[in-house]
């Protein structure tokens, strides 16, 4: 649930783009680093969890 709110609030950023001008880049490159982060650390989480669930499998 935690990824799938994450990457909602991403989107939301990301079609904040369009109405950002070229000096309000900097704050949102912040926010689109921030996300792809957490995004990552959910998906190294979710990595071990299915490695723990199904050792025998390739994930």
């Amino acid at each position: 649930m935690r990824m799938q709110a994450e990457l909602q609030m991403l989107f939301q950023d990301i079609d904040g783009l369009v109405l950002l001008t070229p000096g309000i880049d900097n704050g949102l490159t912040k926010k689109l680093a921030i996300h792809a982060k957490y995004l990552t650390q959910l998906n190294q989480q979710a990595r071990l969890l299915l490695t723990d669930q199904f050792p025998n499998q390739v994930v």
